[in-house]
């Protein structure tokens, strides 16, 4: 700033300062600038308000620089940086409340690599924008859905229960395989899902089990593709 806090107080009442050192929390102050005592403490004001104003700026473009930091560029989705943090968050809730309910879903888009190599990366990308779409449509406003990289993603379902997150996971699987007609490019969704209770508040431990499950219902849609590949003898 151009001035100090001796010239200032020199011209401008402390009660007046105050008012004006408030407007940061606020709209920038309009109207006519009182008169204090001159043209030179009409000018200090007028300076402070630019501040103000400027101060703002810079909050409103850190802020908005802090949620950019927090989503996957590709989906617009969370990214694993605030999957992991709020895994924590959910983990400690479930600490300190004994009555509190959680659960993690985590979904794997199969094939994606041959999509990639057959049709180029633009169609995987149209793949993994499109799965983000769909699973933010399949979840409440409070549940948070993330991209963690490549191909897979991740569902946090607050004050959910076992019983519950095993309900969204049916759901979500039904309407997938009902929706691949209008997907650009059909795909299957493997899905494992972990709830506390049972599972520890252990971040790792929960997503460990999570991470298992949806790796057998992985390996099950593969093995079953394969069945129904195979001719019957002649």
């Amino acid at each position: 700033m151009s001035f100090t806090h001796t010239t200032l107080s020199d011209h401008v009442p402390e009660t007046h300062l105050a008012h004006v050192v408030d407007g940061a929390h606020g709209d920038p102050i309009e109207g006519p600038v009182p008169d204090l005592g001159g043209k030179e403490a009409k000018a200090v004001i007028r300076s402070l308000r630019r501040e103000v104003a400027e101060l703002r700026q810079q909050v409103q473009m850190m802020n908005s620089f802090k949620s950019m930091a927090y989503r996957d560029f590709l989906t617009g989705v969370h990214n694993r940086r605030s999957f992991e943090e709020r895994l924590r968050e959910e983990c400690a809730r479930a600490s300190r409340k004994a009555d509190y309910t959680f659960a993690l879903v985590l979904a794997d888009v199969d094939d994606l690599k041959l999509v990639n190599d057959t049709l180029g990366h633009a169609a995987g990308d149209d793949v993994l924008t499109s799965v983000a779409r769909f699973l933010v449509e399949s979840v409440r406003e409070v549940d948070h859905v993330f991209r963690l990289g490549g191909d897979e993603f991740a569902i946090l379902l607050p004050d959910t229960t076992e019983a519950g997150a095993r309900i969204v996971v049916n759901r979500i699987r039904a309407s997938f395989e009902a929706k691949q007609a209008s997907l650009p490019y059909p795909n299957g969704l493997s899905l494992g899902m972990a709830a506390h209770p049972p599972s520890p508040t252990a971040p790792d431990a929960i997503f460990s089990r999570a991470d298992t499950e949806m790796y057998i219902d992985k390996r099950e849609r593969k093995n079953a593709r394969r069945s129904a590949q195979v001719m019957p003898a002649g």
